[in-house]
């Protein structure tokens, strides 16, 4: 889990601290693929894009999803 947050916390700095993140960080910050991403796209539980094209999330709301998944 500390390799997780390490993970997590480096590609944060890359990201400068962003407010949004794009579609590639989402996959980095879970460690899965575009398929495995557009399956829980269509949950409800996962968040949805707060812009569509480029996919973007909001940096709070892919935090909070894998708080919840751990």
């Amino acid at each position: 889990m500390a390799v997780d947050y390490r993970d997590f916390l480096l590609l944060k700095i890359e990201s400068k601290f962003s407010q949004h993140i794009t579609q590639t960080e989402v996959l980095k910050i879970l460690k899965i693929g575009r398929t495995k991403l557009w399956n829980l796209r269509q949950t409800e539980t996962f968040p949805k894009p707060i812009k569509a094209n480029p996919l973007l999330w909001k940096l709070s709301d892919i935090e909070s999803y894998t708080r919840k998944k751990h």
